[in-house]
């Protein structure tokens, strides 16, 4: 529903496009949310290499009953009721997030060269 990359990790505005086509259509909307996949983007092109962990949650389906021209007021109000459920699942991917194992966000991997005692271990055949 917000139809572009927004510069910041917080929802941009949303637009009419799928309130209307939901109207016109009575196809339910089954509302989305991630957190976490702003690192993989810069600002409309793909940063190669950078998969970050990213939590996607969804609603249950959303129905609008169909109306063949629907107004501006029907459109702005079933947008905004879609737009209410995105927040709310934003906010709780935001609190889904977490990195593998629980480590803290400023986590970051240990290199192979700061290994320390890795030919310690021997490897056998099994």
């Amino acid at each position: 529903m917000e139809g572009k990359l927004v510069r910041t990790p917080e929802l941009g505005k949303p637009f009419n496009g799928l309130a209307r086509l939901a109207l016109r259509t009575g196809v339910p909307v089954v509302p989305v949310a991630a957190w976490g996949n702003k690192p993989a983007w810069v600002y409309g092109r793909r940063r190669f290499g950078a998969m970050p962990r990213t939590t996607v949650v969804w609603g249950e389906p959303m129905s609008f009953e169909r109306i063949s021209d629907p107004s501006e007021s029907d459109i702005t109000s079933a947008r905004d009721a879609i737009w209410d459920e995105v927040r709310r699942l934003h906010e709780l991917a935001r609190e889904l997030h977490v990195h593998p194992g629980g480590r803290p966000r400023s986590w970051d991997p240990p290199r192979r060269e700061d290994a320390v005692g890795i030919d310690q271990f021997e490897v056998s055949e099994v």
